[in-house]
């Protein structure tokens, strides 16, 4: 094996060797910056919005002091007591149907709406295929 092609391991290049190496990192690292600045945006959304709020989710499962403070996690874990009580309560079957026609007439809402728009996006792509065809 020539020497050209053999490997040296960093610590025993010569410094004018290491100095290339890491110009050579950095111009990488810069070449490729703006696809890294557009990137940080939607990285600190989801940071932002999907794991913060995980952290309040924890005081479902434990009795919750409001003099804590910030020190969530000084408070006695309880499981699933909260739900159990809930679930329980003779107001339950009450609240149940209360909430559930709001919810359900939502979903219907919801699904007309995906219909309709679904009927009127095959009509426009009927007539675009028809334009296309003649």
């Amino acid at each position: 094996m020539s020497q050209a092609t053999t490997k040296q391991p960093y610590a025993a290049m010569p410094p004018e060797q290491k100095l290339i190496r890491k110009k050579s990192f950095f111009n990488r690292l810069f070449k490729q910056l703006d696809v890294k600045l557009m990137v940080w945006p939607g990285v600190l959304l989801v940071f932002v919005f999907s794991y913060i709020p995980m952290y309040g989710i924890l005081t479902a499962f434990m009795d919750y002091n409001i003099f804590t403070g910030a020190k969530i996690f000084e408070n006695p874990w309880v499981g699933f007591k909260h739900f159990e009580a809930f679930f329980n309560t003779p107001d339950f079957g009450t609240i149940f149907i209360t909430y559930l026609p709001h919810f359900m007439s939502w979903v219907i809402v919801g699904g007309l709406v995906m219909d309709y728009m679904d009927y009127i996006t095959a009509r426009w792509q009927a007539k675009l295929k028809l334009l296309n065809d003649e």
